[in-house]
């Protein structure tokens, strides 16, 4: 098991650039998995916000009024065909259900 430090630093390391990297790192799975199968003729994008509750002061976190809630709001992006999650967007607990959309959407094409 890691220790508290350990932890402490993980949390620590993880900053905007890295999430942002990430979903860059989910898309790349993605597109090889697509790959196998031969191009596709057309893609359809499930773009869809979620809410993640969070409990303390995690960085990033706020109070969202619909969902009543400290949160999360990323934003998963699925292909409709195949169900497999195309890539993720960690965002604010107060960003809008559409924040990032445009931008989510044309870095998955």
């Amino acid at each position: 098991m890691a220790s508290q430090p350990t932890l402490s630093r993980l949390e620590n390391a993880v900053d905007r650039h890295a999430c942002v990297r990430l979903a860059h790192a989910l898309l790349d799975i993605y597109l090889g998995a697509r790959e196998q199968e031969g191009v596709p003729t057309h893609i359809l994008l499930d773009i869809d916000s979620t809410d993640d509750p969070t409990h303390g002061a995690q960085e990033g976190t706020a109070y969202h009024g619909y969902y009543n809630q400290h949160m999360y709001h990323p934003l998963l992006i699925f292909d409709g065909a195949t169900d497999q999650l195309v890539t993720a967007l960690l965002r604010p607990g107060t960003a809008h259900a559409s924040r990032a959309v445009a931008w989510s959407a044309c870095c998955a094409c």
